[in-house]
């Protein structure tokens, strides 16, 4: 993340989810500029470390998996997830 300026902390995780693992990480950010960035951060983050989730907190407005904050942007903005 430090090539796209972006200071974090992110934790590789292994979860156990409806019997099966699933690579994951949790990310950590001292700055959230918005939704968008931080989608286009998580498809950077997913390719390179080839996760499946992210666990996210965004204070006051969210706390789970990425892939569900992603969809409730998608929902927001009109389109499917």
């Amino acid at each position: 993340m430090q090539n796209y300026g972006q200071d974090c902390r992110v934790i590789e995780t292994t979860s156990v989810v409806e019997n099966k693992f699933e690579n994951g990480c949790s990310i950590t950010m001292d700055t959230f500029k918005d939704k968008t960035h931080l989608i286009k951060l998580w498809k950077i983050i997913k390719k390179n470390g080839n996760f499946n989730c992210a666990y996210i907190k965004v204070d006051g407005q969210f706390s789970g998996c990425i892939n569900d904050y992603i969809g409730q942007e998608k929902q927001e903005n009109g389109t499917t997830p």
